[in-house]
């Protein structure tokens, strides 16, 4: 939460290497951080969360749209996106996909990011598989749909295994 962003990302960098396991007292933390009402601290807290993969931030991140705070907002979009691998259009969008996926695990939000035809989102969310699950997903970012389909069939067999 340092005031130096360069301090902040360097820290950051460092805590995403570690395994979850390791990080659970601090994500537990930082969502309090979010919570609480100092703004610069709640988007850094933020910040570091999605860095950490840490899904359950993403109802936090919904808590941060302010249409008179475009750089909170703006954070808060990052965070989703990076969450989920996917890119809405507004706050009801992402409330009305929250209301319907939030309970799913965050590796079923990733094999359901495949349905898009946005190459690098797809990309982006293979390689978060790739992460979450510790195996790797052999991926061709130009294969089309029925590229995208067969990963999301290896994803799940990943998941369920």
């Amino acid at each position: 939460l340092d005031r130096d962003e360069g301090s902040r990302t360097a820290a950051a960098a460092s805590l995403a290497a570690l395994p979850p396991a390791a990080t659970l007292e601090l994500r537990a933390r930082l969502r309090e951080v979010v919570r609480g009402s100092d703004r610069d601290p709640r988007v850094n807290a933020l910040a570091a969360l999605s860095l950490l993969r840490d899904a359950e931030t993403l109802p936090l991140a919904l808590e941060l749209f302010d249409p008179l705070d475009v750089g909170q907002t703006d954070v808060a979009v990052r965070v989703l996106v990076q969450l989920t691998a996917k890119e809405l259009p507004n706050e009801a969008g992402w409330r009305a996909w929250y209301a319907k996926h939030g309970r799913e695990p965050r590796s079923q939000w990733l094999i359901e990011a495949l349905d898009e035809d946005d190459a690098r989102l797809a990309a982006y969310a293979v390689r978060e598989l790739e992460r979450l699950l510790g195996a790797e997903i052999p991926f061709d970012e130009n294969g089309g749909k029925k590229e995208r389909q067969r990963v999301q069939r290896l994803a799940q067999r990943l998941v369920a295994s």
